[in-house]
């Protein structure tokens, strides 16, 4: 499997981009005692020409771990550049608290400006894609984060599946969808 995804990274790089992310992450999850198979998973997954056509699909998370691989190995100016891609506020957060990859994180590093300046990009994707109910979820999420929960609900609201906006919502599976983000973003 990591064969294969490594040649489609350098033969069909848009065939990887279409991908599931999901799916990518189950996979890289079934490689949970493979250090060497998981370590060549990352670099796929981190490279810079890797760009899920899905929304929210950043995956700061491997980049994250990568970096801390890197440190370990001494390659610290990879890091250094793996962690400068980092987009979601909270990997960068968790980034800071690794002793090994807090050199790494720019000075002067910001969780306040940078959730506001995430929850800028979350609203502007979700003008762009209104039908997509996981930006609405991240949206609500991130307010929740920045100590705003009535702005939260009130984006939550208007979702309602009894509401005016219902029909809007074409999310290929909002089950998956609304569970995943559950268990991705725990209650602050």
């Amino acid at each position: 499997m990591v064969v294969t995804l490594e040649e489609m990274a350098v033969q069909a790089p848009t065939a990887l981009n279409q991908l599931s992310f999901r799916w990518l992450g189950y996979l890289y999850g079934q490689l949970k005692d493979e250090a060497p198979l998981r370590r060549r998973m990352l670099v796929v997954l981190t490279a810079p020409g890797f760009e899920p056509v899905e929304l929210l699909a950043f995956g700061d998370n491997y980049k994250s771990e990568l970096a801390g691989i890197l440190v370990d190995e001494g390659k610290t100016e990879e890091a250094t550049a793996l962690v400068s891609r980092i987009k979601v506020p909270t990997t960068l957060v968790s980034t800071s608290l690794d002793p090994r990859l807090r050199p790494l994180v720019p000075a002067g590093f910001n969780p306040r400006a940078e959730t506001e300046r995430f929850l800028a990009t979350l609203r502007d994707l979700a003008a762009s894609h209104s039908g997509l109910l996981a930006v609405v979820l991240e949206t609500a999420t991130t307010l929740r984060r920045l100590g705003r929960p009535e702005e939260a609900l009130a984006t939550l609201q208007s979702v309602d599946p009894e509401g005016p906006r219902a029909a809007e919502f074409n999310d290929l599976d909002l089950n998956v969808i609304v569970l995943g983000h559950q268990r991705a973003f725990p209650p602050c």
